[in-house]
């Protein structure tokens, strides 16, 4: 997105860059240069109105195409969210499992158990 963002800001400048010429210099233009379009006041503002609905079609495709990355980003988030929880999930019912077979495996009551009947063995012989 970057990338393209430098590429509207370009096409910004340039287009403000010619507006500000075009504004600045419309008598020349006419004068000198013979530019039919803006030969009159109304020709001028004929003119200035077309460059207006030109930058406002640019402004509108840029947040266009904003949302559009915007969109897609969200969408990439909301997976690897997902994603997250679903390993984090799977680790949960792992670490579950081991502590079950821990349990199981080292129960401590039986063989407290049979460690006091050994050394009762022991003291008695």
């Amino acid at each position: 997105m970057k990338k393209i963002k430098l590429y509207f800001y370009l096409v910004y400048v340039v287009f403000l860059a010619f507006s500000t010429f075009v504004a600045l210099k419309h008598e020349d233009l006419v004068l000198i240069w013979s530019w039919d379009p803006i030969d009159t006041w109304t020709g001028l503002i004929r003119f200035v109105l077309k460059l207006g609905g030109i930058g406002l079609v640019l402004l509108v495709l840029e947040v266009i195409v904003e949302n559009i990355h915007i969109l897609s980003k969200n969408r990439k988030i909301k997976s690897l969210e997902k994603e997250i929880l679903e390993l984090k999930a799977r680790m949960y019912d792992q670490s579950n499992e081991e502590e079950l077979v821990v349990t199981e495996e080292d129960d401590p009551s039986e063989e407290g158990d049979e460690k006091d009947e050994e050394k009762r063995k022991e003291k008695l012989d």
